[in-house]
C-alpha cells in the first residue's frame, strides 16, 4: 500500500512537471522527500536504500529550484529533511563522528536560520527538534540544543496539541 502511494505521488509530480509549472513545486517535493525518508528508515539497508538515494535527489533538485526561482516557502524544511537524511545515514553506518554528522549539523543550522528569518515558528520548532535529536543520536548531552529547543517551545503561543510540539516537549521532559 505504501509503495503504491509513493508511486502515485511520484507519477503525479512527473505529470505536473510536464506542464512546465514550477509554482509550489518545492512544497510538493517536501511532501515526497518526507515520505521517502520515512521509507528509507524502514528499509533493510537504510543508508543505501533506493528510497534514501531518491530522497537525496529530490531534496537537492528542489534546493536548486529554490535558488533558481527564489521561492523559499519551504527552504527551511528542505534543509531540515536533508539534515535528517544525513543523520539517518550516519546512524545506519554506526559511527558517532563522520562527514554525515557534520553535514547534518550544517543543514539543520541552516534550516533553523531560515525558519527564524522567516519567522516560521512551526519550521523553527522542527529544526530545533532535529538539532536536539542529532545530539541524542550521537549520545551527547543536549546542552545548547536543549536550551534552544526550550526557547522555541516557550515562544509558541499555539499549536500545543500538534505532534511536533509533543515531540519537542517529550525531548525536553526526558533531559
Amino acid at each position: 500500500m505504501r509503495a503504491e502511494g509513493m508511486a502515485r505521488m511520484q507519477q503525479g509530480l512527473r505529470e505536473w512537471e510536464a506542464t512546465g509549472s514550477v509554482t509550489y513545486h518545492t512544497y510538493y517535493d517536501v511532501l515526497l522527500a518526507d515520505a521517502l525518508l520515512a521509507e528509507a528508515r524502514l528499509a533493510a539497508s537504510p543508508a543505501t536504500s533506493s528510497e534514501a538515494r531518491e530522497c537525496r535527489r529530490v531534496i537537492d533538485q528542489s534546493l536548486a529550484l529554490v535558488e533558481q526561482t527564489g521561492e523559499r516557502m519551504v527552504a527551511a524544511e528542505l534543509y531540515r529533511l536533508r539534515g535528517e537524511l544525513a543523520m539517518h545515514t550516519a546512524a545506519a553506518e554506526h559511527t558517532s563522528v563522520n562527514d554525515h554528522w557534520q553535514a547534518a549539523a550544517a543543514d539543520l543550522e541552516q534550516a533553523l536560520a531560515i525558519a527564524q528569518a522567516q519567522e516560521a515558528r512551526s519550521l523553527e520548532l522542527r529544526a530545533a527538534t532535529s538539532l536536539a535529536r542529532r545530539h541524542q543520536m550521537q549520545g551527547r548531552p543536549l546542552g545548547e540544543a536543549r536550551r534552544l529547543l526550550a526557547q522555541v517551545v516557550g515562544s509558541l503561543a499555539e499549536g500545543h496539541s500538534l505532534p511536533d510540539f509533543a515531540e519537542a516537549r517529550a525531548m525536553l521532559d526526558k533531559e
